[in-house]
């Protein structure tokens, strides 16, 4: 859990990283089965409110999951009062954890859907400070459940979780237009603002956020990716000597005494040649953007 200075840290760095932009390109990725989500309303805040929308434990089939399924389920958290214009979007993608329990105590069988018995960990819902904090100050925060991918990856799965982001903002492309599997979600119709969208991932959350701003990732059309914010990032599956991200204003935060940092060497793989990156290690920070 992030300490009480890098909890007040978080949101002022991923709002500002999201006022910038640069254009991104687009591609189709494979179709989610075609059903109703299931919504269900929280309490929220007094100026934030709150839902969660799930599609099922098998609706998506994402590319490095060798065919292997996984859910499209995610918590939305939004202004209470979302007005007449539109909002940016932020997507938020958690790190490792157990999958799934049976009461208070893990089930580490290697499955999904959970066994018989178990049910899945609610991982999607560890940054929930983080998104009303967020949505208080106008955004609207979707963060991504990755269990199923986490049960069934390989190499940390940083494709798979990459094209998990990039289904979830083609859902809310749709949307944005009335359609598609998200539709009954009609109060964000017209209100959300698909060129300004940034990503926040931690731990191996990190590394698939940052396989989504590479710069030979292909975004979903319609979709401008304006900043990224990787948080102590697992990068295995990335190839710091074929790859750059030099497209998407970046910003990394990892600890000293992080071996992720030193074995895959995130300044020099991840910034180089990027005109906007902030780079945060233990207490140093050294800030390019303009």
């Amino acid at each position: 859990m992030p300490t009480r200075s890098l909890r007040r840290a978080l949101p002022a760095a991923v709002a500002a990283a999201a006022a910038l932009g640069l254009v991104s390109c687009g591609s189709p990725q494979p179709k989610a089965v075609a059903s109703a989500p299931k919504v269900s309303t929280q309490e929220g805040t007094a100026r934030s409110a709150e839902l969660t929308y799930d599609l099922g434990d098998t609706a998506y089939a994402p590319p490095g999951l060798g065919g292997k399924r996984t859910e499209l389920k995610a918590a939305v958290t939004y202004p209470r009062e979302l007005g007449t214009g539109k909002h940016p979007l932020i997507m938020m993608l958690h790190g490792w954890g157990d999958t799934c329990a049976a009461g208070d105590k893990p089930v580490r069988d290697g499955g999904w859907p959970c066994s018989k018995g178990a049910v899945s960990v609610n991982n999607f819902l560890g940054y929930s400070y983080l998104a009303e904090a967020l949505a208080e100050k106008g955004y609207i925060v979707v963060s991504v459940a990755a269990n199923g991918i986490q049960a069934q990856e390989k190499d940390q799965g940083q494709i798979a979780r990459a094209a998990l982001l990039d289904k979830h903002l083609e859902m809310w492309k749709q949307l944005s237009a009335g359609a598609g599997p998200l539709q009954e979600l009609k109060q964000f119709k017209d209100h959300v603002d698909l060129e300004r969208v940034g990503t926040l991932g931690h731990s191996r959350g990190g590394g698939g956020v940052l396989a989504q701003a590479l710069d030979s990732h292909k975004l979903p059309p319609g979709v401008n990716l304006r900043a990224t914010l990787a948080l102590a990032p697992a990068m295995n599956g990335i190839d710091p000597k074929k790859e750059r991200i030099t497209r998407v204003p970046l910003a990394v935060i990892a600890g000293t005494c992080d071996a992720l940092w030193e074995d895959v060497k995130i300044p020099v793989a991840m910034a180089a040649g990027n005109p906007h990156v902030e780079l945060n290690r233990s207490g140093f920070s050294r800030d390019l953007i303009p």
